[in-house]
Parts: C-alpha cells; sequence; structure tokens
C-alpha cells in the first residue's frame, strides 16, 4: 500500500517526462530551422567536374552556385 502511495504521489514526473519528450520536438524552434536547412542541403555531393559544353545540367565550375540559396541562414 506505501508502494501505491509513493507512485501516486510522484505519478506527475512519471508522466510529464514522456509527455514533454513527445511535445518539445514539436514546438522547438531547432526543429523548425533544422528541417529548413535539411531541404535546402543535398544529400549527396556530386564529384566536381568541368563542363566541356556537352554537359547543361553540371555547373561550369565547382564553385558556381547552384540549388536553393541559404540567404535565409546567412540573415538569421
Amino acid at each position: 500500500m506505501l508502494e501505491l502511495l509513493w507512485f501516486l504521489s510522484d505519478s506527475h514526473l512519471f508522466f510529464s517526462f514522456p509527455i514533454s519528450a513527445l511535445v518539445a520536438p514539436w514546438v522547438s524552434p531547432l526543429t523548425k530551422y533544422s528541417s529548413m536547412m535539411t531541404q535546402a542541403v543535398p544529400y549527396t555531393y556530386p564529384v566536381p567536374v568541368r563542363d566541356d559544353g556537352n554537359m547543361p545540367d553540371i555547373p561550369s565550375h565547382p564553385c558556381d552556385k547552384e540549388g536553393p540559396s541559404l540567404e535565409w541562414l546567412k540573415n538569421f
């Protein structure tokens, strides 16, 4: 009986941690910005190659800007 009373007195701690672990990522601004960066950065990074004029989908120089801009991250 004493163990049951102890559990009931601290049950708010027992239930608050899992609930906060599920809710915290959805309200965190870190989640928003990390998902924005994940969408802006590609998963695979191609090997830089020089364009010989026959490859329209490859930039002419490895440092040429291509893809979404990360200006929002610089201004943050």
